[in-house]
């Protein structure tokens, strides 16, 4: 069902100064986008990528849907950062797999200001020794915008380390659910981790 897609390889050792950027929009037609992006960061890779996500007014409801596969190979260094500001009109899902090999590190900052409906699942897989995910989090919601947010800290092997910090800023009849888990698996001895969701309440209508 996929009609879009994103592929980025960083190769084996190379450092990238500057940021790769990403801008999708949903079609003007009408058309909803169903996307598959792989990001792949290879052996003592270094880079940074900025995802833009759009959608104009429309007159019928249009989604950008999309599944993230990332594969942080050992000792490669990702940041990431997402902004979403699509129209009010449209509706955003999104499911984010992660893979952090052996002393690798993904840092994560995601905006979320727009769409009537959001919906993010993120899952760190920390599945090498030393491995390490960093997550920041911002909601603002307004109008009777709905926000759905996932985060899962999966900790694979020794002396990994995870953190994930939300925040929501929410006026008018908007709500925001947060929801998190910290798993510690048999052998994962020495991890560390942190989870937290927080929240703002501007209106009395906000949830």
């Amino acid at each position: 069902a996929f009609n879009s897609g994103i592929f980025i390889k960083i190769p084996k050792n190379l450092i990238i100064d500057k940021p790769i950027h990403i801008v999708s929009s949903v079609s003007p037609d009408g058309t909803s986008t169903i996307s598959k992006n792989i990001i792949i960061s290879e052996q003592s890779s270094k880079a940074s990528i900025v995802q833009e996500i759009y959608a104009p007014k429309g007159v019928h409801q249009q989604a950008y849907l999309e599944l993230l596969t990332i594969d942080a190979q050992a000792n490669s260094n990702l940041s990431m950062t997402t902004f979403q500001a699509m129209d009010q009109s449209a509706v955003s899902f999104s499911t984010r797999n992660c893979t952090i090999s052996q002393d690798a590190k993904i840092t994560w900052y995601l905006g979320l200001f727009g769409s009537l409906l959001s919906r993010y699942r993120t899952n760190y897989y920390l599945d090498g020794v030393g491995a390490s995910a960093g997550d920041a989090e911002i909601v603002f919601g307004d109008n009777e915008q709905s926000f759905d947010i996932s985060a899962n800290l999966i900790h694979k092997k020794q002396s990994t380390e995870g953190k994930v910090v939300q925040r929501s800023v929410l006026r008018n009849k908007s709500k925001s659910l947060f929801k998190g888990m910290i798993k510690i698996l048999e052998g994962a001895s020495q991890s560390k981790s942190f989870l937290s969701g927080r929240s703002i309440l501007l209106d009395k209508d906000a949830k």
